[in-house]
């Protein structure tokens, strides 16, 4: 007689859900690291960006670390703001 199988526990989302909210925090990064390279080659802090595009100092910051995803009236403001096409914020975001 074979021995019982176990029955393998609960992973919590499946991984259709696990790979796109892997996806999105690729995404995240990916725009963090593009506003922070813009940021500083446009010769702006924080505060300067936010004065110039609109969007709070705190919400520039989460976006830098990557604990907020920007909406898109977000990412327009900035993109102005840095006087660079909206796509040069969203390089990477899809990469797979």
């Amino acid at each position: 007689m074979p021995p019982p199988t176990l029955a393998k526990p609960s992973l919590g989302p499946d991984e259709a859900t696990a790979r796109a909210i892997h996806r999105s925090s690729r995404g995240q990064h990916a725009f963090a690291a593009n506003l922070i390279r813009l940021r500083k080659a446009a010769g702006l802090t924080q505060m300067e960006l936010a004065a110039k595009s609109g969007v709070s100092q705190s919400n520039i910051s989460a976006l830098e670390l990557t604990t907020w995803e920007p909406k898109l009236s977000t990412i327009l403001a900035l993109a102005e703001a840095l006087e660079v096409p909206p796509a040069d914020l969203l390089i990477g975001w899809n990469d797979r």
